[in-house]
């Protein structure tokens, strides 16, 4: 006999005592539990994909890099971040050396452009070091150490 009572969100039996549940109530409650946990285990609408999980579980990358002089540098990345900060090591972001600003530090947004001297197209990052409309952009100088955040 099934049960008397049913529980609100799933209906499963809800016995009470003067109740004499069956082989068949218990089949019908698995079969209810099995359809609800399954539909709910395939639902993409509420679990995240496998790239959504490792934004959540990995939202940025550092990695640092050795500057090397060249006046155009470009830096494969192991991620393709929505943006890019990068900066020089132990140096202000920006410095007045000889009347001439000096930039040691880029931001970069992926495919649509970013500070100056630094770009940044899919996981490529490109970097300037030179002068440019009167300001230097120090973003590869020899033997200087620097550090790029990437933020998926």
């Amino acid at each position: 006999m099934a049960s008397t009572n049913k529980t609100d969100n799933l209906h499963l039996n809800k016995w009470i005592e003067t109740d004499k549940p069956t082989r068949a109530d218990f089949v019908s409650d698995n079969n209810i539990i099995d359809e609800v946990i399954s539909t709910h285990i395939d639902s993409d609408s509420v679990h995240l994909r496998g790239i959504e999980k490792e934004r959540v579980s990995n939202p940025y990358q550092f990695r640092f890099i050795q500057g090397t002089g060249e006046s155009s540098r470009t830096v494969n990345l192991d991620i393709s971040p929505k943006f890019v900060i990068y900066f020089m090591f132990d140096e202000a972001p920006v410095k007045v050396s000889s009347g001439t600003a000096v930039v040691n530090f880029g931001i970069a947004v992926n495919g649509n452009g970013g500070s100056g001297g630094c770009e940044l197209s899919g996981n490529r990052l490109v970097l300037s070091q030179g002068t440019q409309n009167g300001v230097k952009y120090n973003l590869n100088e020899s033997d200087t150490q620097y550090t790029i955040v990437g933020f998926i």
